[in-house]
């Protein structure tokens, strides 16, 4: 195991969580109200440089943990089938593609709150 993956996954996890945690229970101390997701969150700013700030900010930490849990993973299962002739990069670039030939069977006519599929 490389110490990237070794580091990457587990730090972003719980430095994430740490600030997802302080927020939600900022934001209940705030408003009154729990307020779970990130764009009930920026929706109740009164301040549009802070929704500014605020979304960027929620979209790179989702898409930071989301790629070294999901993408990363992927990568390497495909790369090491035929390690010879598959690279990393060639492996990320596979698993994309299965990823976008798969996507349009998954179910969208229902809303799937992303806790309760863990």
């Amino acid at each position: 195991m490389k110490k990237g993956n070794l580091w990457g996954l587990p730090v972003n996890l719980i430095a994430f969580s740490l600030v997802a945690g302080v927020t939600t229970i900022a934001a209940f101390k705030v408003y009154g109200e729990v307020l779970l997701h990130p764009e009930q969150i920026s929706a109740s700013f009164d301040s549009w440089m802070l929704v500014l700030i605020a979304a960027p900010t929620f979209a790179v930490a989702t898409l930071g943990i989301d790629l070294v849990a999901n993408f990363v993973s992927a990568a390497f299962d495909i790369s090491n089938v035929f390690p010879r002739h598959i690279s990393f990069g060639k492996g990320g670039y596979i698993a994309a593609i299965i990823a976008l030939m798969l996507y349009p069977f998954a179910p969208s006519s229902a809303s799937i709150e992303p806790v309760s599929m863990l």
